[in-house]
């Protein structure tokens, strides 16, 4: 019976991991990163899968007994993600019991043992490409920085253009994650800082304060543009050289960024249509 249950739970968790993932990709949403929700769905999907394993099929008889076992399930998930486990003895340990599912049990087994350290890979070459940009920002300390809210071709033409008449700058983009790989392979032309987390998550304070530091709310949702904008403008109303624009062509923004108290913070509002600047 709990090995029924366990591999029902971790295929619940796999598919509604997956599902929620496809989702959130799809609908573009940005506050939560995808490769984190599926890789911790898996990581809890391989933790029930050696649950009966380590308990040899037989339910626990005490708390602590079952929280042992799980304890032991996280360790071997943990294993498993880093290419530290022992895909024969498990199957053996599988083939001992006497179970319906077995085969299948056996075969869900062995692709996540086998494509999970593939994840793994995919997080550390993430993580140290998030490394290579941060290490990038501090060396651009006393360089006057302009900082994009996404990477899109809006985005990447002001960049360039910039770059052109200021070949000193710093250019960066966040939320640098983008389907097109030749949006990624022309910032290298201008040697753009690319940052996977959204623009208000880094925090640009640490910066130099005798040097330029420029926003730009310039994600195609103008309703975004300003919502982004008046977090910007809450976060930063205190820096002395700092400058904000914002793509947006609504009255709606232009009216709520006139009532929100900018402080130091030079505020303008881009028309995205007749490319106008207003103070």
């Amino acid at each position: 019976m709990i090995w029924n249950t366990c591999f029902a739970i971790s295929v619940i968790l796999l598919l509604v991991s997956t599902v929620i993932t496809y989702l959130l990709i799809k609908m573009k949403k940005k506050d939560v990163n995808p490769f984190y929700l599926i890789f911790s769905g898996m990581f809890l999907s391989v933790t029930f899968l050696f649950f009966p394993i380590n308990c040899g099929g037989i339910a626990p008889e005490t708390f602590v007994d079952a929280l042992t076992f799980m304890l032991l399930s996280l360790h071997n998930a943990i294993q498993t993600f880093t290419i530290n486990v022992d895909l024969g003895e498990i199957l053996k340990t599988i083939n001992y019991q006497e179970c319906k599912i077995q085969e299948l049990y056996s075969l869900y087994t062995t692709v996540f043992v086998v494509f999970s350290p593939i994840l793994t890979f995919s997080f550390v070459l993430t993580f140290l490409g998030n490394v290579s940009a941060y290490i990038k920002f501090a060396c651009s300390y006393f360089k006057d920085m302009y900082v994009f809210s996404e990477l899109n071709e809006k985005s990447l033409t002001l960049a360039k253009d910039i770059k052109k008449n200021h070949k000193k700058a710093v250019i960066v983009f966040t939320e640098s994650e983008n389907d097109n790989s030749w949006l990624i392979d022309e910032t290298e032309s201008i040697d753009a800082i690319l940052l996977n987390c959204d623009i208000l998550s880094f925090n640009f304070k640490s910066h130099s304060s005798k040097k330029m530091l420029c926003f730009f709310a310039i994600d195609g949702d103008e309703r975004r543009n300003t919502n982004i904008a008046i977090a910007i403008i809450s976060k930063y109303n205190n820096l002395k050289n700092g400058n904000l624009y914002v793509f947006s062509s609504s009255v709606e923004s232009e009216l709520l960024l006139s009532n929100v108290p900018k402080g130091n913070l030079q505020v303008r509002r881009v028309n995205p249509i007749r490319s106008m600047i207003y103070n």
